[in-house]
């Protein structure tokens, strides 16, 4: 007869698995408790062994016992029972449930939050019995650094080779802006929000660069009123006529080249739990809303004197005994840009923590993808050849705005210690009691910006938006931070 070896090794391994478990159990009712005599094949004593009473079977009642008066200086007794059989009332006490063998979770002891991890080979535990949320208040001073406006040709770049004295581009140069850095901001950051017991939370902050300027206006020599040494070929713009063709207009009295630059939003995040934590080290996927707006504006001012003379074009000099007064009068011409992005949409990112109580670096990496709402808009003034100032035109204006997706990288990293505490005399004011210094880096990223110097069009009769010049934008910011829990 074949015998199957699956039932054994199936109770072996049910045995594996029970193996030094602890098992709650209660016996049968009606299984009698105490000895148990051996079968007689078993015994080998010849000595009777006495018969033990058999422990009682399950009784859904509990005996009282009756105790009687002891003697002075005796031990109490069992009562005997009363005469006749007759049990008093009271004498058995209400009956009992049955054992539990699977008893519900105990109440003591619980915790909120109770969690068993392994860290280096030691297994840990932890518990956690706060019900309460923590919020947090910081106010924040930022430095921030806004993107120079890049190195493009103040007029026509498709032109940019007619130079007004043919092979002689030192005289009455081309101008461009790649004379600027970036911008420096200051700025503030205000952040509050709160975390749960189980480290979710919400958080918003909204900040703000305010607007600085940069201009060419130390760097750059101008004409002196009446002194007429101080006339020099100083600067030329190209304008394109629209029809293939293209001059080039040349001044001598000033040059003045200016950006303005704005930055401010907000940001609403909503936190999970973490999704990998360590004693130090945990990361927590966070998701919500940012809202961006970037405003810069740039503005360009030509001054001509009007008058003749003969240029030395090798020494690029104007001989003086040469001028003349030819009746044009004194001309400007003005022509400026100006874009406002403003960005919204939803994001998406991971924040950081390590480190404990004392000491803690923590950031933020989102990625957002927004509707990107611009407005462009050009203005011009005496746009044309300078000899023909005499004809001034109008000043003349124009305003487009369209709707395309941007996308934006936004990290950020922060390192939190309790700072006030080291400060002699600061320690003790209540103000900073449950406060803790900040100090932190963040940088941002986005793509498809309209930039003033990138859409202008620079024509003949008032400059022209060109809508289809987008490039990216960058902006940083080291901030300094008073952070208040409660």
């Amino acid at each position: 007869m074949r015998i199957p070896h699956w039932p054994a090794l199936v109770c072996g391994l049910v045995l594996a698995a029970t193996f030094a478990q602890i098992v709650v159990a209660a016996p049968p009712g009606a299984v009698p408790r105490g000895r148990v005599a051996l079968a007689e094949a078993i015994d080998d004593s010849d000595e009777e062994d006495e018969d033990e009473p058999a422990a009682r079977g399950y009784d859904p009642t509990q005996r009282v016992q009756q105790l009687g008066v002891a003697a002075q200086g005796g031990v109490p007794a069992v009562a005997p029972a009363p005469e006749g059989g007759f049990v008093p009332e009271g004498a058995f006490a209400p009956g009992m449930a049955p054992p539990q063998a699977w008893p519900e979770t105990s109440p003591f002891s619980q915790h909120r939050i109770q969690e068993t991890y392994n860290s280096g080979g030691l297994w840990q535990y932890e518990t956690d019995d706060n019900f309460e949320r923590k919020g947090y208040f910081s106010a924040e001073y930022l430095y921030g650094f806004g993107l120079k406006p890049g190195n493009h040709y103040i007029g026509s770049a498709q032109y940019h080779a007619l130079d007004f004295f043919v092979g002689a581009p030192n005289v009455f140069p081309q101008q461009t802006t790649n004379l600027f850095g970036n911008f420096n901001h200051n700025g503030v950051l205000l952040r509050t929000g709160f975390e749960n017991p189980d480290e979710s939370g919400v958080g918003v902050s909204a900040f703000w660069l305010f607007e600085n300027r940069l201009d060419n206006g130390r760097v750059m020599p101008h004409a002196i009123a009446g002194r007429l040494e101080t006339l020099t070929p100083l600067a030329s713009v190209v304008l394109d006529n629209g029809d293939g063709t293209a001059i080039n207009a040349p001044f001598d009295t000033r040059f003045y080249q200016q950006f303005n630059q704005e930055i401010w939003g907000s940001d609403a995040d909503l936190m999970f739990s973490p999704f990998f934590e360590r004693n130090t080290f945990k990361l927590r996927m966070l998701m919500g809303a940012k809202y961006l707006r970037i405003h810069e504006d740039f503005y360009v001012r030509f001054d001509d004197s009007g008058l003749g003379y003969v240029v030395d074009v090798p020494t690029d000099t104007i001989q003086l005994s040469t001028i003349t007064n030819i009746g044009f009068p004194n001309g400007i011409m003005i022509m400026s840009a100006s874009t406002t992005s403003q960005l919204v949409g939803p994001h998406i990112g991971v924040r950081y923590d390590l480190g404990g109580n004392k000491f803690k670096l923590w950031g933020q990496t989102r990625f957002a993808l927004a509707a990107n709402m611009e407005r462009m808009k050009t203005y011009g003034m005496n746009t044309v050849q300078t000899f023909q100032l005499s004809n001034l035109n109008p000043p003349v204006t124009n305003e487009k705005s369209n709707t395309h997706i941007s996308p934006i990288l936004d990290t950020s990293i922060n390192g939190d210690f309790p700072g006030f505490a080291l400060i002699p005399y600061v320690n003790q004011w209540s103000v900073f009691k449950n406060a803790t210094m900040r100090v932190g880096f963040n940088f941002v990223w986005v793509g498809g910006v309209a930039r003033p110097a990138n859409i202008i069009d620079y024509r003949v009769r008032g400059p022209l938006i060109n809508a289809g010049a987008h490039t990216w934008f960058e902006y940083s910011a080291v901030n300094f931070a008073v952070n208040w829990n409660f």
